[in-house]
């Protein structure tokens, strides 16, 4: 008989930090079949050069180079406790302020 209450994810977790089954979380796991990105893969496989050029032209440069080359990394280096934008504040301002003494600004 199927579990119509599954457990909670906290309550269903190996030692290792991983869902056990009757978990909550994807209750019908992934579905059957390709997925887009299989799909595409094996459709541009497919094509000749000239539909390969057809298609590049109906799509920007910068979604071409994701294409081939994945995501630029998005890591930031820093302190994760404070905000993104008070980092680039700090940055910028610490950047100013060494040029300004490199100038040799003598008031």
């Amino acid at each position: 008989m199927e579990n119509k209450n599954p457990n909670k994810p906290v309550e269903n977790r190996r030692e290792d930090g991983t869902f056990g089954p009757g978990n909550n979380a994807n209750p019908v796991g992934r579905p059957k079949g390709k997925s887009l990105k299989e799909f595409w893969r094996a459709r541009f496989a497919e094509m000749t050069d000239e539909e390969k050029l057809e298609f590049s032209q109906k799509v920007s440069s910068e979604l071409l180079f994701r294409m081939a080359e994945g995501n630029p990394a998005q890591s930031v280096e820093g302190d994760p406790s404070k905000p993104l934008i008070v980092q680039i504040s700090e940055t910028i301002a610490k950047k100013h302020n060494e040029s300004s003494s490199d100038t040799g600004s003598n008031s």
